[in-house]
């Protein structure tokens, strides 16, 4: 598909639909841009296309830290012993956790009343799409969260699936109520798999001892689809 760059706009135009053009705004910055061959680029994405990944971790760990960098760094081991083709990403995956001092959407750029922070899909790391959008992922359910449908690093699918992620956070993303955030010792909250008799609460479901060991979930910057160059006509302006 060929794109139509406006000259003196930061625009694209394909198929009548305008996108922002990398390193246009803030919103589009960190964005990682990967090539069209890239084995893990979502099925029925296109040049241009941006999106996230999800793991959750198939190593455990307990939630006393308060320092949200203890949970990166767990996040960020597991990636680079990952997937071959996401070891290089390694260092901008993040934990999906809150503590005292910092809620989960703004840890990972996914707050909905930011407009700085890109609004895109998030998919399980080698597998189905978890949301369309930041609201689906801050929402009751997600589309595809079955034990079955959950990947870790390695885009494999989870074991143990009844062992739900830390995460310290309430459901629209900030920092859990009743004080329930990593670090929060002896109470903290988690999210779940749709496993079982369970069907809502991704994000925060239910509470539970902080010196337990449990997973964690792990999300990649924004990826866009590289566009090659020869797919991209430049025309004046004003062009009719």
């Amino acid at each position: 598909m060929r794109r139509i760059l406006v000259c003196g706009l930061s625009a694209l135009v394909v198929a009548g639909v305008w996108a922002l053009s990398p390193g246009t705004t803030q919103a589009q910055s960190n964005v990682v841009t990967v090539s069209r061959d890239w084995a893990l680029i979502p099925s029925g994405l296109n040049p241009g296309d941006q999106f996230r990944l999800l793991i959750r971790t198939s190593t455990t760990r307990t939630a006393r830290s308060g320092n949200i960098a203890d949970y990166d760094t767990h996040v960020r081991d597991r990636i680079a012993a990952g997937h071959a083709a996401i070891q290089a990403y390694s260092s901008d995956f993040k934990a999906v956790g809150s503590t005292s001092t910092v809620d989960a959407r703004d840890h990972i750029r996914m707050n909905p009343n930011n407009s700085a922070h890109a609004d895109v899909a998030v998919y399980w790391l080698n597998g189905l799409r978890v949301a369309a959008n930041t609201t689906g992922f801050w929402g009751q359910t997600w589309e595809n969260w079955a034990g079955g449908d959950c990947r870790d690093e390695v885009g494999t699918a989870c074991t143990n699936a009844s062992n739900w992620p830390w995460t310290g956070t309430s459901t629209n993303g900030t920092k859990a109520s009743r004080l329930e955030y990593l670090g929060n010792a002896p109470i903290v909250r988690y999210g779940s798999l749709a496993t079982g008799g369970n069907t809502s609460w991704p994000i925060s479901n239910s509470q539970g001892q902080a010196g337990v060991a449990r997973p964690l979930y792990g999300i990649s910057p924004v990826f866009e689809v590289r566009v090659d160059s020869d797919e991209v006509v430049p025309v004046p302006a004003d062009w009719g």
